[in-house]
């Protein structure tokens, strides 16, 4: 008896996804005269209908077993409701903030900024420094900055000061030469951003650009690392093609290091492998030539041909029309999309398909990799990097978005020293503040590469490409600002 009760609860439970043919919503996995007892995952039993868990609950990312099961990053679950986290805790557990972001304390469960000048932790309360920022020192009593834009101490003196200062004696001062970032014995020894030391001063180093490199030495402007195709020749100054058959090679241009497909190394060189099928252009040389061609793919130890338009690696994106996804994404297979039947009823989709209310299935649009509802309410995107909305798997709209989750438009983490501000925008940090808290240094990032460079006169962090004598132009600069500063008076009136 008990082993007949557990096989019907795994079985209702593998169910519980897939719709029942006898109900008259898809959206239903099980019903009675009155209506939904149960729905299909990302669905929420309202007064027996089931509806889309997104709708029903404002910011559910998904629901299971008629329950939002999580929430949208920057809300947690609470009360099967999804409600906003306070933007300075770092840690919830059952709805209640168990840890906050450094620079801030419990108190009555709300993260409570430290009210000392300089400390960057304060766990026991608002009024007690546990540590204090770089730079700041605690005298038992306050955290205090010796030295104004010193970046290293030893026992209080100051040792090093930050990028663009010099130390004299205890003090330490502005380098006297524009984009300077280190100074020694009177000359300038390393610049920041696109400039670098020449007979003690910063010259622009734009014209070193180097065609095809990818990766460049910030101090020496030698390249490091080419693209795909390419080898660094010995002099580092010049990126040189690899021989066709190589994908990529080391030292010499005819060294191969790996081969494109069709070929396979030997003795450092590509050698093309036997092609034995006309359809798939699959390869019995040897290890290294087992392959399909771009029309095939592996599939139950067989090169078969997939039917599949877009490939990302060896899965499968986008079918042919008519064909759908098989269930590990390596090919496609003809049909209507439709896993499981009951009559002339579908109540089970493939995976890059949705079920709509009449028991069709549906398939989700370019970039979904699996959807609900609708073709473009998203659950998975075939683009797994940053900067993609978890909804529409569209990139979010600022370019300094790390994430943002319903609202392309609102960013709920930024990349590198942005930071997101009360509307959902990415703003610049500071690199480094002076004992006034007005900024010193700005932080940026170019083409790769990281950059500091000086903020304006009344200490503000401008994009580095905006900002006067770069590579883009005052004019533009000065224009820019103009119509920001317009832009903010409009905003204030109305």
């Amino acid at each position: 008896m008990m082993i007949i009760l557990i096989v019907s609860l795994l079985s209702a439970v593998a169910y519980s996804s897939s719709s029942d043919a006898s109900c008259p919503s898809a959206y239903c996995s099980s019903c009675n005269s009155q209506g939904c007892t149960e729905c299909i995952d990302n669905y929420v039993l309202i007064e027996g209908q089931c509806v889309y868990a997104r709708t029903a609950i404002s910011h559910c990312y998904k629901a299971k077993n008629n329950k939002c099961e999580k929430c949208f990053d920057g809300y947690y679950l609470k009360n099967q409701q999804c409600i906003a986290k306070d933007k300075n805790c770092d840690e919830y557990k059952n709805g209640i903030c168990e840890e906050c972001e450094d620079g801030y304390t419990l108190v009555n469960g709300v993260c409570t900024a430290c009210s000392i000048k300089g400390c960057e932790k304060c766990t026991r309360g608002v009024d007690t420094c546990d540590e204090c920022e770089d730079g700041y020192k605690w005298n038992g009593n306050a955290c205090t900055q010796p030295v104004p834009n010193c970046d290293d101490f030893d026992d209080g003196e100051c040792t090093e000061c930050i990028d663009g200062y010099m130390l004299n004696g205890q003090t330490c001062e502005k380098i006297p030469i524009n984009n300077c970032r280190k100074y020694k014995n009177g000359v300038c020894v390393k610049c920041f951003g696109p400039y670098k030391p020449v007979n003690g001063t910063c010259t622009e180093a734009v014209a070193q650009v180097i065609e095809h490199c990818i990766e460049y030495d910030d101090d020496e402007f030698e390249c490091e690392e080419c693209e795909t195709g390419y080898t660094v020749d010995k002099s580092e100054t010049k990126c040189i093609q690899c021989d066709p058959s190589c994908k990529t090679c080391e030292d010499y241009a005819t060294k191969c290091d790996t081969c494109n497909e069709g070929y396979y190394i030997q003795d450092n060189s590509c050698v093309r492998c036997n092609i034995q099928s006309d359809v798939c252009g699959d390869y019995k040389n040897e290890d290294q030539c087992y392959s399909c061609n771009n029309k095939c793919n592996w599939y139950n130890g067989a090169c078969v041909e997939s039917h599949c338009t877009k490939m990302d690696e060896d899965e499968c994106q986008q079918c042919e029309d008519g064909y759908y996804l098989e269930k590990d994404r390596k090919i496609c297979i003809k049909g209507d999309g439709c896993l499981e039947k009951k009559g002339d009823k579908c109540v089970k989709c493939s995976e890059d398909f949705f079920i709509t209310s009449d028991f069709k299935c549906l398939r989700c649009n370019d970039v979904c990799k699996t959807c609900s509802n609708s073709a473009s309410s998203c659950h998975s995107c075939f683009d797994k990097s940053s900067g993609i909305s978890k909804v529409t798997c569209t990139k979010c709209f600022d370019p300094h978005c790390l994430e943002c989750d319903e609202n392309p438009m609102i960013c709920t983490k930024c990349t590198g020293n942005y930071t997101v501000n009360e509307i959902g925008q990415c703003q610049m940090g500071c690199f480094k503040e002076d004992v006034e808290n007005k900024c010193t240094m700005c932080s940026d990032r170019q083409n790769e590469m990281n950059i500091y460079y000086p903020p304006t006169d009344e200490g503000i962090c401008m994009s580095y490409s905006k900002m006067p004598n770069t590579p883009s132009s005052t004019e533009d600069s000065s224009i820019s600002i103009f119509f920001t500063f317009i832009g903010v008076i409009v905003f204030l009136l109305f």
